[in-house]
């Protein structure tokens, strides 16, 4: 179900919606992280589960990621091509 469109300066277009964001067919899903990419809780787990730990393997490669940033991965199985995560917590505050 169709949320609400939103438009992003610089001619980007984002859609928001309901559901369950593992099972979405989507160019790519944004996640909050830690800034040593583990996925070891909540929404980034269930992500990390059903992408059978490549999301992780590939985040944790890119490690540390500062606060602020964002890094890309695969998106392992899951059904959206890529996993964008963004830092908003340090590791040892998690």
């Amino acid at each position: 179900m169709l949320l609400h469109w939103i438009n992003i300066p610089l001619t980007l277009k984002g859609r928001l919606s309901s559901g369950d964001i593992i099972e979405v067919n989507v160019e790519a899903i944004v996640n909050p992280a830690n800034t040593l990419m583990i996925m070891g809780r909540g929404v980034t787990k269930a992500i990390n589960i059903k992408g059978e730990d490549e999301i992780e393997r590939e985040a944790e490669s890119k490690a540390p990621v500062p606060i602020g940033e964002t890094i890309s991965t695969s998106a392992g199985k899951l059904k959206a091509k890529y996993v964008i995560l963004a830092p908003t917590v340090l590791y040892s505050d998690f």
